[in-house]
C-alpha cells in the first residue's frame, strides 16, 4: 500500500481536476466524476473529494461523494434491536450517504478504496451535520465484501449502513 503522505484528498474544483480522464472501470461512476459531480457540489446536492498524487493534483485517482439523507422508521425493522436500541425513537433518522467511492481502474488493489473510505467516515463524523446512520449503496458483490469489512451491514437488499457511534469508536 502507498504512503499516505504521497497523496493529498481534496474538495473537487473543476479548474485543477481533470474529471473527464478517470477511469474506475464502471461507466456511470466515471459518467458522474466527469458531468455531474461538478452540478451536484454547486446545488449542494453532495460534497465531492477527489484523491490526488501530491506531485500531480490534476490527475484524480479516486473519489467519493457525501450528501444528507433519511432512512424511515419503518426500514430498520431488520435491524437488530441491539443496535436499535441506540438511534431515535423518530419517524425518520438522520444519516448521511456515501453515494460513491471509486479508485481508478489502474490503481485498484492498493488499498486505496479504504482510505477513501476512513476519510469519508472521518468527513462524516466532523461535518457537524448531526446524523445517527452512515449509508452506502454498493453496486455489486465485490462493494459488499469491501463494506463489510468495515463494519457495515445490510439494511435491505440495496443499501448497507454503519451506526455513527461505530464511526465515534474508530475514531477515539
Amino acid at each position: 500500500m502507498p504512503a499516505e503522505e504521497s497523496f493529498k484528498i481534496t474538495p473537487l474544483d473543476t479548474s485543477i481536476h481533470q474529471r473527464e480522464e478517470f477511469d474506475c472501470g464502471v461507466g456511470s461512476l466515471n459518467n458522474y466524476l466527469a458531468k455531474q459531480a461538478r452540478l451536484d457540489v454547486k446545488r449542494s446536492a453532495a460534497g465531492c473529494w477527489v484523491l490526488i498524487e501530491s506531485d500531480d493534483p490534476t490527475k484524480i485517482i479516486g473519489y467519493y461523494t457525501i450528501s444528507t439523507a433519511a432512512v424511515l422508521a419503518e426500514e430498520l425493522d431488520t435491524v437488530p434491536q441491539t443496535t436499535r436500541k441506540h438511534f431515535p425513537n423518530y419517524p425518520q433518522i438522520g444519516a448521511l450517504l456515501l453515494g460513491r467511492l471509486a479508485v481508478a481502474l489502474k490503481r485498484h488493489g492498493q488499498g486505496l478504496g479504504g482510505i477513501l473510505l476512513i476519510d469519508a467516515l472521518r468527513r462524516c463524523r466532523y461535518l457537524e451535520i448531526p446524523a445517527v446512520l452512515v449509508l452506502v449503496d454498493p453496486k455489486d458483490e465485490s462493494a459488499i465484501r469491501f463494506y463489510q469489512k468495515f463494519g457495515f451491514r445490510h439494511l435491505n437488499e440495496t443499501r448497507m449502513f454503519l451506526p455513527m457511534r461505530e464511526v465515534d469508536a474508530w475514531l477515539k
